[in-house]
Parts: structure tokens; C-alpha cells; sequence
């Protein structure tokens, strides 16, 4: 639960939902409620490119079995 200070200090509801441990580049993607068609580049301490698609086909290269 928040505090009513905290709340009221920052405007948030009291439905509102924190993630922990999450990093910027999640929280980013989070925030943005892209739709699709969007393309959103990040730069910075890693280099990030978000997509929305209508049938992703993610491909299993890179991965560990």
C-alpha cells in the first residue's frame, strides 16, 4: 500500500502499480502504450528499438536451450 502523502504529493491514483526491479528500458516501453505500426528507438547505456507488430515471429537465434 502507499501512504496518503505520497500519493497526494506525486498526484497518483490509489490504483496505481510500482514495478520493482524493473529497468529503464522496460519501464520505457511500459510508459509509452505504443500501438502498432510504432517504432521507438532508445539510446544510451544500451541501445534499444522497440516495434509493435500484428504477428510477431520471434526467432530463436541468440538463445540458450
Amino acid at each position: 500500500t502507499y501512504s496518503g502523502s505520497l500519493l497526494s504529493r506525486f498526484g497518483l491514483s490509489p490504483s496505481c502499480r510500482v514495478v520493482v526491479s524493473s529497468g529503464d528500458n522496460s519501464c520505457t516501453l511500459a510508459a509509452l502504450q505504443l500501438e502498432s505500426g510504432d517504432v521507438v528507438l532508445s539510446l544510451g547505456t544500451s541501445d534499444t528499438l522497440f516495434a509493435v507488430l500484428e504477428e510477431p515471429k520471434p526467432g530463436k537465434e541468440g538463445y540458450e536451450s
